[in-house]
């Protein structure tokens, strides 16, 4: 009797590499498409919310400023008070 070698009792599969197709591209690129949407409009959701922070704060030193410099300008141009009767 000659010794054979032994086979294995299972055997060996390869799983055979998906074929891509153009529905999966098109999929994918849709994918992509909405994703790059998305991201925009959540950029510029938050760029409008900045925008109208900083125009908030711009108008408000805007008004005080001019509200400073009104101040100063009535206290330059205001009549010296009239001095006290004499007593």
């Amino acid at each position: 009797m000659s010794a054979q070698p032994a086979q294995p009792k299972t055997k060996t599969v390869t799983a055979q590499p998906k074929k891509i197709t153009v529905e999966d591209i098109r999929r994918k690129a849709e994918h992509v498409r909405e994703s790059a949407r998305d991201e925009a409009r959540q950029v510029l959701r938050n760029d409008a919310t900045r925008f109208a922070i900083y125009a908030a704060l711009g108008v408000a030193v805007a008004i005080g400023l001019a509200y400073y410099m009104g101040s100063r300008s009535g206290r330059r141009h205001a009549k010296p008070a009239p001095p006290p009767p004499p007593a």
